[in-house]
């Protein structure tokens, strides 16, 4: 049997009382208990719908992403500028590594996660059954009981029949067996349905850390490789080959105080005025 998460809850109809069998501690302890698992059920529906759209965002992210690569070395722009064209074939290289961990995720969200939620979500359809049993049994309880009252008091006469004795019996018997069914069915539920609330952490805590494992993976992957892209791309364009190896150094400091910097903007600017495009300036007579 397939799990629809977009089907209605099973969990929608409260616990039947039943005042003169049930104590009221126990229907409230058993109403309260519900009420949590109506909110399991909830999460556990929007959990599996949420991966699932997650484990699409990420593929999707990535086949754009591909475009975006091919659009950039399919562009002029990218052919006529070498340090412009190696970072798109650093870019595609990226992506390239990055399917495997793309699959890899997808692959661990549908296993970890949703197929696990799915199984987890049938388990409120049986608990959904037993408790319209359970509401059954109640029913029957009362049918039962309100006929034993009946048949006690029209045979509680002196000159009663024989027959009315034997129905008296059969209803008191019947009675005893649904009482006794219904005490069954009620332990269970009281007994059980707070147990699978309270264990709901130790299922779902292995599917979850699969989870935040895989998109460690994914991710640290990822910014591994960018960061490899960025160290070893020549950004610094219209520099000379030379302050690009400087730039790149290793023992290069990234920052540098404001003395050092108008130090460098100086020279920088006699470099240009020393070029032979650049005429010198002239003082306007007057």
């Amino acid at each position: 049997m397939t799990w629809n998460p977009l089907k209605r809850s099973h969990l929608t109809t409260k616990p039947s009382s039943a005042p003169n069998l049930i104590a009221s501690g126990e229907q409230r302890d058993l109403e309260l208990t519900f009420a949590r698992l109506q909110g399991l059920e909830e999460n556990t529906r929007r959990l599996q719908k949420e991966v699932k759209k997650y484990s699409e965002l990420v593929v999707n992210a990535y086949k754009l992403e591909n475009k975006l690569s091919s659009d950039l070395a399919n562009s002029p722009v990218c052919h006529n500028n070498t340090e412009l064209r190696k970072i798109v074939e650093d870019y595609l290289s990226v992506l390239v590594q990055l399917e495997g961990s793309v699959q890899s995720i997808g692959t661990v969200c549908q296993r970890a996660v949703i197929d696990p939620t799915k199984k987890y979500g049938n388990y409120f359809q049986d608990m959904a059954q037993a408790l319209h049993r359970r509401d059954q049994a109640i029913s029957e309880w009362q049918k039962i009981s309100s006929k034993v009252a009946k048949l006690s008091q029209g045979s509680s006469n002196i000159g009663r029949m024989a027959t009315d004795i034997v129905k008296v019996e059969a209803a008191k018997k019947s009675l005893n067996d649904t009482t006794r069914e219904l005490n069954s069915i009620h332990g269970i539920l009281v007994n059980e349905l707070p147990t699978f609330y309270c264990r709901r952490g130790e299922y779902f805590h292995p599917c979850l850390q699969a989870l935040a494992r895989a998109q460690l993976d994914y991710y640290g992957e990822m910014t591994r490789l960018f960061t490899l892209v960025l160290n070893s791309s020549t950004s610094y364009i219209g520099t000379s080959p030379q302050t690009k190896r400087s730039s790149m150094s290793p023992s290069s400091s990234p920052s540098k105080s404001d003395a050092e910097f108008q130090e460098n903007v100086r020279k920088k600017l006699g470099a240009i005025k020393a070029l032979s495009i650049v005429k010198p300036t002239c003082r306007v007579s007057t």
